[in-house]
């Protein structure tokens, strides 16, 4: 009996047994069924080479982004070091991405650490790139014959450098390349960034890349350099890149990814099948991939991973294919030659960049760098003699410098949105002194070199051409040399010959000691340079000429000029010397265009279009929602241009629901009366789409305003001559700057505001002149503080400190009847709003807009940085560019009579500080509370400020002039300036909210075709595009959804599309990848950009 029950216990275990085999059989066969062949869809291995991207910058200051670099190369020695002595397929490999890094992690190691990485070189676990950095192609012969001379010639032998690599630059210059044949070395990795920029062939791809001389370099165009983790996962773990000082984020630990228990692992295998099906769809044919394999925290100046080694041992235990392999960039680069080195293309000529925005976008220091370059050549010209080693050393430097401007990070990764914090101008600080210093430098070389070259010579002014080709131009002087003799002319001492001396400037400086030695400057007629024209003059050579104070004819000698063309807009657009059969160059070679961005970041970067706010407006005062993408049916599912015109029109059956404004402006973050406002506008244009509703409104709105901007200037400059008409005037100037226009257009509550704050202002002076308690006045102001509370909540910054002076003022004057009336007054005032929209509290407290309010009012290190911003807007669009030029007359008139030991006068005015005071507040308050740097947050108080501005420049030029009618005409010509200057310089209002017609029209007619908006929901700025779709009559707005064939035929299913395709791609996507998917499972045959905008790009598929 017991012999029976143990062979059936061991037969249950047989059976158990069989039935687990069965489990993973058939699980493993559920994979294998989804490919094609034993090896995966014909791979036999994936090559992964883990790197970190190098940038010197960008994620952190460059000083910071080194020594972490240098770090990382610790961690990556001490990882091999640690697995040295496994089999190859189990040791760890690490490839480091520059070698300027890598040179300074050498000078600081001891003796045993670098012996310990020769031996992990030479254990094929540690690579090293060629060059110094990834680098733009700015560079001169002399500064690339440096990049390849970075490390002394001993330790490079040591190194065993095999490859060249460039990541996010997508160009290589032929330059680098002969340069690395030089150095024998015959691979090229590059992993090119596709933002705003492309490979030469289709990703992954190799090539042969063959140089004028017949030799040849084998090019491996790999994914970008982060992307090796998205085959084995389906999203990145990374979020936001933030700077290693910020020690709230930190890189993944272990379990954050590249889990390796047996659901993970299957999983990130379903991922990599999945990737390499869709490789394999697009026609990639190789029996293996290559991949870089970032660490997951930044991707960029980040760490290596131990979990990847562990991760890679797990997948190949679990049996999956294809196998995968670490290896250093040399070492899969020789893999690559070997599988498919004799099938490859093979491509001649130059790689250029077309990447290279860091530079274009500092064109001041780029202008630097290359009269750095011009420094270099000529400090290197054979008119000095041989260098002795001091200099030979200092021009190394000089060119190491400009190697390192010349270096790809332009700035942080918050240039773009925030150019003016401490963060980015670090950033921009440290990058913009590889241009300066060199440039420094140089000049003092050159001055050196020339000093010491003619100390000894016979006197004399020297002139020196230390190019390699003859000069002929101007010869430029410094009159302060001439010692304030009037020379008129110069003599070439070694011909003979004379040549006039023409002057530029009216004089210059000289410091006078009188007799009791107090000194003063005075001027010295004579100009502040000189120039003369030489002609022809050798290459290499310097000649020797005197001054002359005798006069020498000028020679009116016609020269050969160019023949141009030009634009509309007086751009040249074509220039032909004579003797040229073609131009130089022709229209469309280059584009100018300066666009002024407000919140937007470096991904979203486009065309100005219409700002999101106004197509809020008119939603939140006509929808039944406050956004259109809170209905139930807006995502995946096609719509007509009705559905979304809906949104932004009161239609004949929601004329009187006014109810829902009340509703709306509940789950916003503003007080209601605008939007109540609008929608009675908007019920007088419908059933369609308007701006000119709510421009009305604003029309009107600002006619008040200028009233009672005029009747606040009539009590200042009352009992002066012609006061009425002097009113009349400045209050018609406030109305017509820049900002007062911007207010009438741009459909928000801002013009309203501007009406209850000099409505609050001229109460309040009305208040002034009554000597007891006047309830009309104060009914007024009470019903002015209950209406502006009710329309934008800044407005109780102002309200708020004109109620502390007055309260202050009855204080001081024991007006304690005063003081109750008017406090009562406004407590009525604010408990009537609080009661008409008790959702105020919510707004200002507990909103994410509040918050970040109070959180920016107690974070006040932007202060002065806002302060001075603003201060700028307030220059440009109040007072037409001019307030500087005003301030500087009102300092020179207030100097000269402290000069002339004249007391300055001023009128007492009891209005001004009433006036000054809480519109000081205002704006100082709103500089630091506001969420970005806008206009439209100090427009309210822009009319006041140029009335106080203009208040002070009357009172001052008074104490210059005293006969009224000059003053008139000095403030008239004042006046004539300020109407002529935004017409002669092109000033136009805040740009943007101007509308773009032309996008829209051309959707709304020639691309009026089915229409796919790929929608990634974190990125939602929907609102910006609304004018558009209500223009298109098929759209669908694809919310999330991968972009397969099978997704993407589905929502095309019985769409014509024999006109073409267009789609949306908002931000956060691969938006080259989406279109390629797109176009191949439409099986239309190509697709085009047609336009960037605020939020999106939008493509045309034909």
């Amino acid at each position: 009996m017991k012999c029976i029950v143990n062979k059936l216990f061991i037969g249950a275990l047989f059976l158990l047994g069989a039935l687990v085999c069965s489990c993973q059989n058939t699980t493993e066969n559920t994979v294998e069924s989804s490919v094609e062949g034993k090896d995966t869809l014909g791979f036999k291995y994936i090559d992964i080479v883990h790197i970190t991207h190098t940038d010197y910058g960008y994620t952190d200051h460059a000083l910071i982004a080194v020594d972490l670099h240098k770090r990382f190369i610790d961690v990556a020695l001490d990882l091999a070091l640690k697995t040295k002595d496994e089999i190859p397929e189990n040791r760890f490999a690490w490839t480091v991405e520059a070698l300027d890094p890598f040179y300074s992690w050498w000078n600081s190691a001891s003796e045993d650490r670098r012996e310990s990485m020769l031996d992990m070189i030479e254990n094929k676990q540690i690579g090293i790139n060629a060059m110094p950095f990834h680098i733009h192609p700015y560079a001169n012969k002399e500064q690339w014959d440096e990049m390849f001379d970075w490390i002394p010639k001993d330790m490079w032998s040591q190194l065993d450098i095999e490859v060249g690599m460039q990541h996010d630059v997508n160009g290589f210059p032929r330059a680098a390349a002969t340069r690395l044949l030089d150095r024998d070395i015959h691979y090229i990795w590059t992993g090119i960034n596709p933002h705003w920029g492309g490979s030469p062939v289709e990703q992954p791809g190799a090539f042969w890349w063959k140089m004028p001389d017949d030799r040849k370099l084998l090019v491996w165009s790999g994914y970008p350099y982060w992307q090796g983790y998205l085959f084995f996962a389906e999203k990145e773990w990374r979020l936001q890149q933030r700077e290693y000082a910020n020690t709230q984020t930190s890189w993944p630990r272990n379990g954050n990814i590249l889990q390796t228990d047996d659901v993970s692992m299957h999983g990130a295998y379903d991922v990599c099948v999945k990737r390499l099906k869709d490789l394999r769809e697009k026609g990639y044919d190789y029996p293996f991939l290559t991949l870089t394999f970032t660490n997951e925290w930044r991707c960029d100046n980040d760490g290596p991973m131990p979990q990847l080694l562990a991760f890679i041992k797990k997948w190949n235990e679990m049996g999956f294919k294809p196998m995968l392999r670490m290896k250093t960039a040399g070492e899969a680069m020789r893999n690559i030659e070997k599988e498919i080195g004799n099938q490859l293309r093979t491509f001649e000529g130059e790689w250029q960049d077309w990447w290279a925005f860091g530079g274009a976008a500092m064109p001041r220091e780029m202008e630097v760098a290359r009269r750095a370059v011009y420094h270099t050549k000529a400090i290197s010209s054979p008119v000095w003699g041989e260098l002795n080693s001091g200099a030979k050393d200092e021009l190394k430097e000089i060119n190491r410098l400009l190697c390192r401007y010349f270096e790809h990070t332009y700035g942080s990764n918050e240039t773009s949105e925030a150019p003016y914090s401490l963060y980015t101008q670090g950033q921009l600080n440290e990058k913009n002194g590889f241009a300066y210093r060199p440039w420094e430098r140089g000049k003092y070389l050159l001055a050196q070199l020339a000093r010491n070259k003619f100390a000894q010579a016979d006197a004399g002014l020297y002139v020196v051409n230390a190019a390699n080709a003859s000069y002929t131009g101007w010869v430029k002087l410094d009159v302060t040399g001439f010692r304030e003799v009037d020379y008129k002319s110069v003599r070439n001492l070694e011909n003979g010959k004379s040549y006039p001396l023409f002057k530029e400037g009216d004089y210059v400086w000289r410091w006078v000691v009188d007799e009791n030695l107090n000194t003063s400057r005075e001027a010295i007629p004579g100009g502040t340079e000189a120039w003369f024209w030489v002609s022809d003059m050798p290459a290499n050579s310097f000649t020797r000429f005197a001054l002359d104070t005798s006069e020498v004819e000028i020679i009116d000698k016609k020269i050969d000029l160019p023949e141009l063309s030009f634009d509309k807009n007086g751009w040249v657009t074509s220039a032909r010397w004579k003797g040229m059969d073609e131009p130089l160059f022709t229209e469309g070679l280059a584009d100018f265009m300066v666009v002024h961005f407000n919140d937007m970041d470096r991904w979203s970067q486009g065309d100005i279009y219409m700002h999101m706010d106004e197509a809020y407006s008119l939603g939140l005062a006509s929808y039944d929602k406050v956004e259109i993408q809170n209905n139930e049916d807006f995502y995946n599912t096609w719509h007509n241009k009705e559905y979304y015109e809906d949104y932004l029109c009161v239609n004949d059956d929601e004329t009187y629901k006014y109810a829902q404004v009340y509703e709306n402006q509940k789950n916003d973050v503003h007080p209601p009366l605008y939007y109540l406002l609008l929608r009675i506008a908007m019920g007088f244009h419908k059933n369609s789409y308007s701006q000119w509703p709510g421009i009305i409104i604003n029309m009107i709105i600002c006619i008040f305003v200028t009233i009672f901007m005029y009747l606040i200037i009539q009590k200042l400059l009352r009992e002066k001559e012609k006061y009425k008409e002097k009113s009349i005037i400045i209050a018609f100037l406030s109305s017509i700057i820049l900002s007062s226009i911007t207010n009438v257009i741009y459909i928000r509550m801002y013009a309203l505001s501007t009406l209850n704050i000099v409505i609050t202002t001229y109460l309040h002076m009305l208040l002034l002149e009554k000597d007891k308690t006047d309830y009309k006045i104060l009914s007024l102001i009470g019903i002015s503080a209950l209406v502006g509370s009710l329309t934008h909540y800044y407005y109780l910054f102002f309200l708020g400190m004109m109620f502390i002076m007055f309260i202050i003022k009855y204080i001081k004057e024991k007006k304690y009847k005063e003081l109750r009336a008017y406090f009562i007054t406004i407590c009525i005032a604010g408990v009537l709003s609080l009661i008409i929209f008790p959702y105020s509290i919510k707004h200002m407290f507990f909103g994410y807009r509040g918050q970040g309010a109070i959180s920016n009012l107690t974070n006040i290190g932007q202060f002065l940085t806002n302060i001075c911003l603003y201060i700028h807007k307030i220059n440009r669009h109040t007072f037409n560019g001019l307030l500087y030029i005003i301030i500087i007359a009102i300092l020179i008139i207030f100097i000269w009579k402290k000069v002339k030991k004249q007391e300055i006068k001023f009128e007492k005015n009891k209005y001004v500080k009433y006036i000054l005071i809480p519109t000081a507040f205002y704006f100082i308050i709103v500089a630091i509370a506001s969420p970005w740097i806008e206009l439209r947050y100090i427009m309210p108080i822009c009319g006041l400020v140029f009335i106080l501005i203009i208040y002070l420049l009357y009172s001052l030029i008074k104490n210059i002039v005293s006969e009224e009618r000059k003053i008139n005409i000095i403030m008239l010509i004042i006046f004539i300036i300020f109407l002529i200057t935004p017409i002669l310089f092109k000033m136009e209002p805040e740009e943007q909210f101007l509308d773009k017609k032309e996008i829209v029209d051309q959707l709304g007619n020639e691309l009026n075709v089915p229409t796919i908006y790929m929608f990634n929901s974190s990125q939602n700025r929907f609102l910006d595009d609304i004018l558009l779709f209500s223009v298109l009559d098929n759209s669908y707005i694809a919310k999330d959804i991968e972009c397969t064939d099978n997704n993407i035929q589905d929502i095309l299913e019985g769409k014509e599309l024999s006109n073409g395709l267009v789609v949306f791609i908002n931000g956060g996507q691969e938006n080259d990848i989406i279109m390629e998917k797109i176009t191949n499972a439409t099986g239309l045959t190509s697709w085009k950009w047609i336009k960037g905008l605020n939020a999106c790009n939008i493509y045309y598929i034909i």
